[in-house]
């Protein structure tokens, strides 16, 4: 028998959702074929969001270079950026070649966004 009343629909169980926690000592280990799956599935919208703390002056350049090995890695759709300071955006325009990046300033320290480029042609 089902538990179901007449009249009421079964859902479909919720979407499995991935959360990777970039502060971690440990940050899994993904396959190259579980992003090569992602890329070619572009039915979904990924994003990171991240207080990449650009106030502490200890190792920026060093820190910058693991932003963006985290960005290239995971590629995601959309990037959500805190806490920025003008040598981070400066390296990240220079290196995040695939994003428009959009900077709520230019000054101080800023939150920033990053919109992956499109691959795919207009029709």
């Amino acid at each position: 028998s089902s538990d179901l009343q007449q009249g009421e629909m079964s859902l479909p169980p919720p979407a499995v959702e991935v959360c990777i926690d970039l502060t971690a000592d440990i940050v899994p280990v993904v396959s190259a074929s579980t992003i090569k799956a992602k890329q070619e599935d572009d039915s979904g919208l990924s994003f990171i969001t991240w207080n990449i703390d650009g106030l502490d002056e200890m190792n920026l350049q060093e820190r910058a270079r693991g932003v963006c090995s985290y960005l290239a890695l995971y590629s995601p759709d959309v990037i959500f950026l805190q806490e920025v300071v003008p040598p981070y955006l400066s390296y990240l325009q220079k290196r995040a070649v695939s994003y428009n990046i959009i900077s709520g300033n230019e000054d101080g320290y800023f939150t920033v966004i990053m919109l992956k480029k499109s691959n795919r042609s207009e029709e």
